[in-house]
């Protein structure tokens, strides 16, 4: 009989979780020029995982920004708004 393996989240996230969220949110959030504010990062968070609040504090992180600094390959920062990171394809 063939296993199925079914993740499911307890709300003890872990960091690359929270990064892969954080990305995936950005995307789906395209083509936002303006970014998101941390309040609308946080509020698609929440609703992304069944009510669950941001956990930075949780990661070690005293902040949001603190958390969301650590994650320079994901998230572009600017004057309290999120960016998604766009890498430069080589040509």
């Amino acid at each position: 009989m063939p296993f199925i393996i079914v993740q499911v989240r307890t709300g003890a996230e872990t960091y690359n979780e929270v990064k892969t969220d954080i990305h995936s949110i950005l995307v789906s959030s395209l083509p936002v020029e303006d970014g998101l504010s941390f309040t609308e990062l946080c509020q698609h968070y929440s609703l992304q995982n069944s009510g669950r609040q941001m956990p930075f504090q949780q990661l070690g992180y005293a902040t949001l920004t603190d958390l969301l600094k650590t994650m320079w390959d994901v998230v572009r920062i600017e004057k309290q708004r999120c960016y998604l990171r766009v890498k430069a394809t080589a040509k």
